[in-house]
């Protein structure tokens, strides 16, 4: 009896001697880290470990928890230079442009196609790319909106009309048309960038 009474006795001293007097208060298991006590830094569990969605034409593969992101997009299968949507996601790519109106620098950031300004005019409307309209979309627009420090508009929009046909080289009442025809098409509206 007194060797049971001595090996409770020893492993309840062991026990007190690797056992925390701490008050635990864990915080919760993350991606990589089990719950841990704020006090004492004893862990309990293990980490939860990443759970990752499948990567998509635009982005990486992200973890549902943590937001942590592995490897890279997928990118689509098709350019904005082709007709058909992508494959993997069905979306019908854009042209998206940037440039200079004054130097009639005009490119696309997808797929490099040039507006070149000198050969827009030398077209009827109907003759022109979807990059051509967007180029002429935005020189019209850059008239449109232009404001000064006050933020008051400086031109009205016959003048808008009269400097854009100037720059394009089709008349004011031509301009006017365009404009009024294609203000809400894709060619400027949904794939022009500026930045």
């Amino acid at each position: 009896m007194k060797r049971i009474i001595a090996i409770i006795l020893t492993l309840l001293f062991f026990t007190f001697l690797t056992s925390c007097a701490c008050e635990h208060e864990f915080s919760n298991a993350t991606c990589t880290k089990p719950a841990t006590c704020t006090k004492c830094g004893e862990t309990q569990g293990t980490a939860l470990g990443h759970s990752f969605r499948e990567a998509t034409c635009t982005s990486p593969k992200i973890c549902s928890r943590c937001g942590e992101t592995q490897g890279v997009a997928l990118g689509h299968t098709v350019t904005c230079a082709d007709s058909e949507p992508c494959a993997r996601c069905g979306t019908k790519l854009e042209h998206h442009f940037k440039g200079n109106v004054k130097t009639g620098i005009i490119y696309c950031t997808g797929c490099s196609e040039h507006v070149n300004e000198m050969t827009i005019n030398s077209k009827s409307f109907s003759e022109l790319t979807v990059a051509e309209k967007a180029y002429i979309q935005w020189v019209i627009n850059d008239y449109m909106t232009a404001v000064n420090s006050s933020g008051k508009y400086i031109y009205t929009t016959t003048e808008a009309y009269s400097n854009a046909a100037k720059i394009l080289g089709y008349s004011s009442a031509e301009i006017k048309v365009f404009w009024e025809n294609h203000a809400g098409m894709s060619a400027y509206n949904t794939i022009y960038s500026k930045k």
